[in-house]
């Protein structure tokens, strides 16, 4: 409780009646040790200062200043190349990762998106992580480019990837996950890392993509996102991305249950 919210910091805002509890601004919240409002830390995407009224720089998605390399995050489809411990940037190039060796960021390897001490996180779109070399690569079908992007495969057609050239001229869709198809029922070529499965009723062979086992690494589709996402290194067969979450075990490995 308070007489005035002024009297208190300008930071509060008062509600209809001038005594009463005091209420923050937006992205403040109470303190009880320091009896004001104060920052949470938290300002919308584009937005920074101690009242989240100043313009980030354009290619930032939050920053702490407005200049070009003082963003925190980036948006979608922009990395975030970090040059010093105190300066990153946003930008179409991928990402720059913390090298413990050297104790300096420095550009991590070929299609990473993210990298530490020089093994890739995540990778670029089109790509995808060898465990065992903590590299990236691109997908079959995918065209390595300047050893950073991966090019999506040509249609061969006017219709962009993911459809085919419709009878009235136009493009339909192709089955779900499917990349390159021939109608909606005939797909020759599935979104990484999907692979192809081939089924017949009545007599009527169609194709369709899954989230199968390959010859590279075992997936699980995770219903809730709809994505198909790599199992753990250790598992032929998975229901889920952790060690202990495998069907089946690779090689010599044994499963055991851990509760």
């Amino acid at each position: 409780m308070c007489s005035k919210c002024a009297d208190i910091t300008n930071l509060a805002v008062r509600p209809n009646d001038e005594i009463g509890p005091c209420d923050c601004k937006d992205h403040f919240v109470w303190d009880d040790e320091e009896q004001t409002c104060v920052f949470d830390g938290d300002c919308p995407v584009g937005k920074f200062g101690t009242s989240c009224d100043q313009d980030c720089f354009p290619s930032c998605e939050t920053c702490t200043a407005e200049h070009e390399d003082m963003c925190q995050t980036c948006p979608e489809n922009s990395y975030r190349s970090v040059e010093t411990a105190a300066t990153s940037k946003c930008s179409a190039e991928p990402w720059y990762g913390w090298n413990s060796a050297r104790s300096a960021f420095i550009a991590c390897p070929g299609f990473c998106r993210k990298c530490t001490d020089g093994r890739c996180e995540t990778c670029v779109d089109g790509a995808e992580k060898d465990d065992s070399t903590g590299l990236c690569k691109c997908y079959p079908d995918y065209t390595a480019e300047e050893e950073k992007y991966c090019k999506e495969p040509e249609t061969g057609t006017d219709c962009a990837l993911g459809t085919f050239p419709s009878t009235n001229g136009g493009c339909e869709k192709c089955s779900s996950n499917c990349n390159i198809c021939s109608s909606a029922t005939a797909c020759t070529t599935c979104r990484p890392p999907y692979v192809m499965e081939t089924t017949t009723t009545a007599g009527v062979i169609a194709s369709s993509c899954s989230c199968l086992s390959t010859d590279v690494a075992n997936y699980y589709e995770n219903t809730t996102t709809a994505e198909c996402i790599k199992c753990h290194n250790t598992c032929e067969a998975c229901y889920g991305s952790k060690a202990d979450q495998c069907l089946k075990c690779i090689g010599l490995a044994h499963w055991f249950n851990t509760k």
